[in-house]
């Protein structure tokens, strides 16, 4: 019995003087610094227009301003924003001026047995979020936003007339967008 003992203690006295003891200490995980957010301070509306720009004019640019405005309200709530959309100014404290460049797609791949093919959607914008005072708070410029999605067979022109592309596009780009806007990225 007093072996046991006599080796159970030179166990625990071995554990403490080879590792508790004189081993470094552990390494301390730092956390990673917050996301830089967007300086918002006196913005509390924020107008959105879009504006189609480009040759084709395939993308509803109402549509994409009303999504953008709905997502400034989610994502910025945290801040205190708003968000609406408009053409006309009214009583806001910073305007997000959306111009679409460039709409084009691309067939990535023949259609496999089930009718589909997988489009890429491309479209080039740029974006200013401005005071009212006119001070440039964020810019995106020639910003390539890139999709790629199974469809089934079609000709482009029609493409871009199916209303699951309009909404999954505008969507796409609008949370990415503000996204990028109110991280300051």
């Amino acid at each position: 019995m007093i072996g046991k003992k006599l080796i159970t203690l030179a166990c625990a006295a071995g554990i403490l003087a080879c590792g508790a003891c004189f081993l470094p200490p552990p390494h301390m995980h730092t956390p990673p610094p917050p996301p830089v957010r967007l300086d918002l301070q006196g913005i509390g509306r924020i107008r959105v227009q879009v504006i189609n720009a480009s040759p084709t004019q395939h993308l509803d640019a109402t549509q994409l301003a009303s999504w953008l405005a709905s997502q400034i309200n989610a994502q910025g709530s945290r801040a205190s924003v708003t968000g609406f959309a408009a053409q006309q100014p009214g009583n806001e404290d910073a305007v997000l001026e959306v111009t679409i460049l460039s709409e084009s797609t691309n067939l990535q791949s023949a259609p496999a047995s089930n009718g589909q093919s997988i489009w890429e959607i491309q479209l080039s914008l740029t974006a200013t979020l401005t005071r009212t005072d006119g001070q440039l708070v964020w810019r995106e410029s020639d910003g390539n936003y890139r999709a790629s999605r199974a469809l089934l067979q079609e000709p482009e022109p029609d493409l871009w007339k199916e209303p699951v592309v309009q909404g999954w596009l505008t969507r796409g780009v609008g949370n990415r967008l503000v996204y990028r806007m109110m991280n300051a990225l």
